[in-house]
């Protein structure tokens, strides 16, 4: 998790003195950052992190727009289509990179369509329970999925996006019969979650924090190699990562092809940036508030 911290701060700073040490007149006007899913999910609270810091820091606005549906797809797709003159940026997660093995067909070419400007966080998810479902336990999530096969449900944000993933993997490797509850994304699968309609997620970490520390969810496991020792309580059942179940959301900006080598120019001044260091302090806040 200190990893993801900090490759979360330094990116921050780094991306924005790069635009601006690259072209001292940009932005001139507002600038579009897509982020492809619903408002409420991992990619959009990491998002709007950033749009914050960047507006503060060029004194420009950097506005969030949310297009969410088939993971990722129809947002992604609007943003390849944008003219690449800076001003549409694409935030977005892995979908961006597995769609393509996912779905027959996707309305972009992930490599020709976009160039990347900065990597801003990588996080794992969390194995929780709605407190309905009566395990405390990884172990016993299993016995109950084995005893009651097709019946319990998990949610995800989307066939192919990493919570899916992450819970049909668990099927395999556990043996068992959970069923997936697709919704539109993170946000919407949070509000099933949460309402007991789908209570199993693998929901990502830096939306996961608050609902652990309100009882609101039990966190069972985490898919990362390091435990997370305040992801619920701690002791025989705290937060475990199941096996060689390992997956992360990864958030990626991108830009239109032609734009992206521009924007992320690293000048050796740029280490030295720190007029972030507010909104770096909120990220790594945001990030640690999902250990616990």
């Amino acid at each position: 998790m200190r990893l993801t911290i900090l490759l979360c701060a330094c990116l921050l700073g780094v991306a924005v003195a790069a635009a601006a040490a690259a072209q001292p007149t940009y932005p001139k006007g507002p600038v579009r950052m897509i982020v492809p899913f619903p408002a409420g999910g991992g990619v959009d609270a990491a998002g709007r992190v950033l749009a914050q810091a960047l507006s503060a820091s060029v004194g420009k606005p950097f506005v969030i727009e949310n297009r969410g549906g088939a993971n990722g797809n129809i947002g992604t797709e609007l943003a390849a289509r944008a003219s690449a003159d800076g001003y549409t940026l694409l935030f977005t997660g892995a979908g961006l990179v597995t769609n393509p093995s996912l779905y027959k067909k996707v309305p972009y070419d992930p490599v020709k369509d976009f160039e990347p400007v900065s990597l801003m966080a990588l996080g794992p998810n969390i194995l929780v329970v709605h407190p309905s479902l009566s395990v405390r336990s990884v172990s016993e999530l299993i016995a109950a999925a084995k005893a009651r096969p097709g019946e319990i449900g998990f949610a995800g944000a989307g066939g192919g996006s990493t919570p899916h993933l992450a819970g049909e993997l668990f099927n395999t490797m556990a043996g068992v019969q959970m069923v997936h509850v697709p919704y539109r994304g993170s946000g919407p699968a949070m509000i099933g979650l949460l309402a007991g309609d789908a209570p199993v997620m693998f929901l990502p970490a830096i939306n996961a924090g608050p609902h652990i520390a309100a009882g609101k969810v039990r966190a069972l496991g985490v898919t990362s190699r390091e435990r997370l020792a305040r992801a619920g309580h701690e002791g025989p059942h705290g937060a475990r990562r199941p096996r060689r179940n390992r997956q992360h959301t990864r958030r990626v900006r991108r830009a239109p092809q032609g734009r992206g080598r521009e924007m992320g120019a690293r000048d050796p001044r740029l280490r030295r940036e720190r007029r972030l260091k507010p909104q770096e302090d909120q990220c790594s806040t945001r990030m640690r508030s999902a250990a616990g």
